[in-house]
């Protein structure tokens, strides 16, 4: 005999699928995306690999590669070698934002990649190649620096947009997410005020109309956290309710329903915080109410339009310093990684500029401009739910 619909053996084999859902594994799309992470860093490896071996063997030391035939074989390589490395650094950075797209890891790997290999490419090419010429015209080297840090600049410019996805966008939705949950009290039918930005309690979705009627701080319209009294916190107001749900010419209509299931759960939740905290009644713990925290939600996102103009309209006036700061900060630290490399032959040029790249600048501006902002959120963010500002 097969086990019945409501015997033991069928509601343990009901619950095994259930089981079995929660501790699989990975998704076959992130098992596709996890290889696809190894493939893209194999390329990426093989890429940069190549052009150290370049580098090491000597062939792009200007002795090298003065015969005409030499140059024009040397020039394949290289571009063989930094076509292999480039691919395989885009490709490694898309897949790996892709398989984690809710990690904000990979947004800072990929700054610190851009930033190291902008900053130490030049002297680590000397280290590896002492004599290697960065400023002739027709020089592979300068291509090669050239590329490089095209491809460093494009890292900080993609990492800083993670980063900003994941600081600016994702992470204050996600709390003030968290918040509404933990705050979340069941609607029981009633429509939400819009009369102020933040919300009065009984401007919020818990309160009902019926509700509203016997209320004392709907009476005085007072909020209950600012006199440290309400539905959720005082005894008074809870019975109150509970009494006002026993009028005879309302038993059985649908708000007066609504209103004892509301009031029931002001009463449970009195009676929970009470066993916890005992003097929770006369102290007024606003910290603990979800009603507050609610509010503080409305409150937050408040504070996030607000901070966001004002962090721009900083920027504006910073940015021309900031660059200053950065070109200095590009000038000492690669000052202090030449003098750890080693020194160039005689026949190596003294003077000259390296080539021109992009101007990264603009891009640490940006950077900046997102720790900024994500600074600021998380410091409304503890002001609000954790200090109760």
């Amino acid at each position: 005999m097969k086990p019945g619909k409501y015997s033991p053996h069928g509601r343990q084999q009901r619950r095994q699928p259930g089981r079995q859902e929660k501790d699989e594994g990975p998704t076959k799309m992130e098992k596709i995306l996890g290889n696809l992470v190894w493939l893209s860093a194999l390329l990426c490896a093989s890429g940069i690999s190549y052009v150290c071996w370049l580098l090491l063997s000597g062939k792009l030391s200007p002795s090298y590669y003065s015969d005409p035939q030499a140059l024009q074989l040397l020039e394949k390589s290289l571009s063989s070698a930094l076509l292999l490395f480039g691919f395989g650094t885009w490709a490694l950075a898309i897949m790996v934002i892709a398989r984690w797209p809710t990690s904000e890891v990979p947004g800072w790997v990929l700054l610190a990649a851009g930033t190291a290999l902008y900053v130490a490419m030049a002297p680590m090419l000397q280290r590896m190649s002492p004599d290697i010429d960065f400023f002739g015209l027709n020089s592979p080297a300068r291509g090669l620096f050239s590329v490089l840090r095209a491809h460093a600049a494009g890292l900080l410019f993609v990492g800083g947009l993670r980063v900003a996805v994941g600081m600016v966008l994702r992470r204050p939705l996600a709390a003030t997410q968290e918040t509404s949950r933990t705050a979340q009290l069941p609607s029981v039918g009633g429509q939400e005020s819009v009369r102020t930005i933040t919300r009065q309690c009984w401007e919020l979705v818990a309160c009902q109309r019926a509700l509203r009627d016997t209320c004392r701080r709907f009476k005085q319209r007072v909020s209950c956290w600012r006199v440290k009294s309400g539905c959720y916190c005082d005894a008074n107001i809870a019975a109150a309710l509970m009494q006002a749900t026993r009028e005879p010419q309302r038993v059985g209509d649908a708000p007066t329903r609504r209103v004892t299931s509301r009031a029931r759960q002001s009463a449970a939740f009195l009676t929970k915080q009470s066993n916890l905290m005992p003097n929770m009644a006369k102290k007024g713990n606003c910290m603990a109410c979800a009603l507050y925290q609610e509010h503080q939600r409305f409150k937050f996102r408040l504070f996030s339009w607000i901070i966001f103009p004002v962090s721009l309209v900083i920027l504006w006036f910073i940015a021309e310093p900031l660059r200053r700061l950065w070109m200095q900060m590009d000038h000492t630290l690669t000052r202090c990684f030449g003098n750890v490399s080693l020194l160039p032959g005689p026949g190596s040029p003294q003077g000259g500029a390296l080539p021109a790249t992009m101007d990264v600048s603009w891009v640490f501006v940006v950077v900046v401009g997102v720790l900024m902002i994500s600074i600021l959120l998380k410091a409304a963010e503890y002001a609000v739910f954790k200090r109760g500002l």
